[in-house]
């Protein structure tokens, strides 16, 4: 049962997480296009989560896009926060 309650929320934070993304990066300057959150895996204690995501282009891309997404992260966690209860 613990494991079924764990992938529903793993599910649930992928997808709010992807729709958040549109919020919290800016379309000029990252292509939301190539950005893909593929899984995520949160921890039994459901304080701590491990985002994947895929990002489609060339490595200079990948990069940049990266960048944009760790130096925004945090706002990506409050919308996140807001949104999932």
């Amino acid at each position: 049962m613990k494991a079924d309650r764990l992938t529903r929320v793993n599910e649930l934070l992928r997808r709010e997480i992807g729709l958040q993304l549109f919020h919290a990066l800016d379309p000029s300057v990252v292509d939301l296009a190539t950005i893909t959150v593929t899984h995520v895996m949160i921890g039994s204690d459901l304080h701590n989560a491990r985002v994947l995501i895929s990002i489609r282009g060339t490595p200079e891309i990948q990069n940049q896009t990266l960048y944009h997404l760790r130096h925004r992260h945090s706002a990506i966690q409050r919308l996140v926060a807001e949104h999932v209860v």
